[in-house]
């Protein structure tokens, strides 16, 4: 699935899905850049958030 909006709230709503929570503040996804969010069948998990 590919999932395309705007930085800001995708920054928002990944860090919290992912639980990062607000230590993402300040660090914006770079525009149009992927990667990979993962399902372990009980939480989602952001490997390495893009810098």
């Amino acid at each position: 699935m590919a999932v395309i909006g705007h930085v800001g709230s995708l920054t928002l709503a990944l860090s919290r899905l992912c639980g990062l929570g607000s230590s993402m503040w300040g660090a914006p996804l770079p525009h149009a850049e992927p990667f990979r969010v993962e399902w372990d069948g009980n939480q989602w998990n952001c490997a390495a958030w893009p810098a």
